[in-house]
């Protein structure tokens, strides 16, 4: 039988915060899909020209590339996973999602949080968190998760390339040449299959990884840049701050903000 690649989320962050307040992030602009669930009232969302409030009667699912600030109105506290929907996806709707919370989410929850003591039930923690947030992406109309394919699998390599070389990004005329066309026919190919040209592709998921990199590591912007496949901090600020809207060192900035130190997360 011949194996199959399924596209899965790719999960960057599980965490559980308690005492979160005042929650201040402002103007939240990131590649990251974001699952929250509050067990008790006082956060809030400010997005679209007004508020959504975190209850514990719901699920929010907010879309990457979704402007959002926060805040809070008392102190509450939080589980929330930060992850992205494969590449191969439909665009998402740019909407928040709210989805009623089954109770036996709650439990899984209540669960997850009494192993967050014993570093032995991480491989446990994890399978819940990702059980919970399967469920509620399945609660997501089914255009959210259906697959779009280029449909010509030399630009479904090339793409598979660009994906894989995020450090050292590929010109266009090695692309055309393992796709076996002209540089200038596959560069018009791709484009009518992608909605893109192969650079604008691979500046985007090099700018996605560095947001990946701000977020969830401590390296150096210097470091980043290079794994990213950058000349230098500079050329790789200049590209970012096109991209997100704001600096790599202020992407950061936000990144670290509005939750207590006290928060307790898992980096997959």
């Amino acid at each position: 039988m011949e194996e199959m690649n399924f596209p899965r989320p790719r999960i960057h962050l599980i965490a559980f915060a308690e005492g979160i307040y005042p929650w201040i992030q402002r103007n939240l602009y990131t590649p990251f899909w974001r699952y929250y669930w509050n067990p008790e009232p006082g956060g809030v969302l400010d997005c679209d020209g007004g508020s959504v409030e975190l209850v514990p009667e719901q699920i929010t699912l907010i879309p990457g590339y979704h402007v959002f600030s926060t805040r809070a109105e008392r102190p509450f506290s939080q589980y929330y996973i930060h992850f992205n929907l494969p590449e191969q996806l439909q665009p998402p709707q740019p909407r928040i999602h709210r989805i009623p919370l089954r109770p036996e989410w709650r439990e899984r929850w209540e669960e997850f949080r009494r192993l967050l003591p014993e570093p032995e039930m991480a491989c446990r923690r994890a399978v819940i968190a990702e059980s919970l947030l399967l469920e509620a992406l399945l609660e997501l109309p089914p255009e959210n998760l259906t697959l779009v394919t280029p449909g010509d699998p030399r630009i479904s390599r090339a793409g598979k390339l660009i994906a894989e070389r995020l450090d050292d990004p590929p010109k266009n005329s090695e692309l055309a040449a393992a796709a076996g066309l002209t540089r200038e026919s596959f560069v018009r190919l791709f484009r009518r299959c992608c909605g893109e040209s192969p650079q604008q592709l691979s500046r985007r998921l090099r700018i996605e990884h560095g947001c990946r990199l701000l977020h969830y590591s401590n390296r150096s912007i210097e470091e980043i840049a290079e794994q990213c496949g950058f000349a230098d901090r500079y050329h790789f600020t200049r590209v970012f701050s096109a991209l997100m809207h704001c600096s790599p060192a202020v992407f950061r900035r936000l990144g670290e903000s509005g939750y207590p130190s006290r928060s307790k997360s898992s980096h997959v």
